[in-house]
């Protein structure tokens, strides 16, 4: 005979699982976007290392940056250490948190240590299409087609 005490889940396992199943569609979803273009599959190529380093931050308990740098997207792994990690194609261009990257000009992303980054967005265009890539603070980049505004991507996201 099953007392009532003893049947169902508590609040605290029904919050959990909400909580993983969450993280889960959010790292999923940084990798779908229904797209074959070459700016497609360069934000999604882009967006999965930037999901990559946040996830090596927190399971190493260590500091991670990646840095843009001519259209490329390299790997910083400590002094000297430098690992190419994504190259985007010739003719795109690139803008990181509204100033466009040139080719003498370089931008890091740093992850710390629980995977917290500042808040950031990326923008790629090849003159015909574009697409953001919504790097939160907290959580899976997410990417977008079109040219999308901060408090856009950040109602789209919760």
């Amino acid at each position: 005979m099953c007392r009532k005490a003893d049947r169902g889940f508590t609040l605290l396992e029904l919050m959990l699982s909400l909580v993983i199943i969450g993280i889960m569609l959010g790292v999923g979803m940084a990798f779908y976007i229904p797209t074959s273009s070459a700016v497609g599959q360069a934000a999604r190529s882009v967006a999965r290392q930037l999901s990559s380093a946040r996830v090596d931050a927190m399971l190493g308990r260590r500091k991670v940056c990646l840095e843009f740098e001519e259209g490329s997207l390299f790997r910083l792994d400590g002094p000297g250490a430098r690992k190419l990690v994504c190259k985007l194609p010739a003719g795109i261009g690139l803008v990181i948190d509204g100033k466009p990257v040139m080719m003498s000009s370089k931008e890091q992303f740093v992850f710390g240590s629980l995977g917290y980054t500042a808040e950031r967005l990326i923008y790629l265009h090849d003159g015909k299409e574009s697409h953001t890539i919504y790097v939160p603070s907290i959580g899976a980049p997410t990417v977008r087609l079109g040219m999308n505004g901060l408090e856009e991507l950040r109602k789209a996201v919760q």
